[in-house]
């Protein structure tokens, strides 16, 4: 597959869908472009033509690419990395799209894989590595769900790189991006009750670091 994703800035693809693409593709469901993309057949027998699946594959870049951009922003603070990342993201996707399961959330699996492509980034730039959650780590109290839409955004960004990389990327990803506890767990490969206590663990330090910069 030689076909390459191009993201720009603002999370745009540089290239629209062809004119002459079905306004049926881009109502079509996650599973059905894949689908499209892997055989290229039509996806409905209605529509006019069968879709190439590069076309089919730009949908999903066009129906995702903000998100994943964004992510990739948090997680790097870094407009250009973050690009790349996300673009890196997408031709992972592409080239694996095989393993993509139907019954699943295509949305939770390119963000998983960016979060992937994230790790690896940082990994080659700064020698980066996820810290361990040692044995007897407990949760330092109760936080509400809501605290995040309480913080100055821009001074938490700011604070990002002061949390362990695990409680960075399920604060990332559960309150800067919205995903439920369930999702995020999905995403990072991990229990539910682990990622209460890194996402309770990681509210508890950004409040502490923004109480002390007051």
């Amino acid at each position: 597959m030689g076909w390459k994703p191009r993201i720009i800035r603002g999370g745009r693809e540089e290239a629209a869908l062809p004119a002459s693409a079905s306004p049926d593709v881009a109502e079509s469901s996650d599973a059905e472009l894949v689908h499209a993309v892997l055989s290229g057949e039509q996806l409905a027998a209605e529509l006019r033509r069968p879709i190439p699946g590069h076309d089919a594959f730009r949908v999903l870049v066009e129906r995702y690419q903000g998100q994943v951009l964004r992510l990739a922003c948090h997680l790097l603070r870094d407009s250009d990395a973050a690009r790349d990342v996300a673009q890196d993201a997408f031709l992972r996707a592409f080239r694996s799209l095989a393993s993509f399961r139907p019954e699943g959330s295509f949305k939770n699996w390119v963000l998983q894989i960016t979060v992937n492509a994230a790790r690896d980034h940082q990994s080659r730039q700064q020698g980066w590595r996820l810290r361990p959650l040692e044995e007897g780590d407990r949760a330092e109290g109760d936080i509400e769900s809501d605290v995040a839409r309480s913080l100055d955004l821009d001074r938490v960004h700011r604070l990002l790189d002061k949390l362990a990389s695990r409680e960075r990327e399920v604060f990332v990803l559960r309150d800067l991006e919205g995903l439920d506890v369930e999702e995020v767990a999905r995403v990072l490969g991990l229990e539910e009750p682990t990622i209460r206590r890194h996402l309770a663990r990681a509210r508890l330090r950004l409040r502490s670091l923004l109480g002390e910069a007051e």
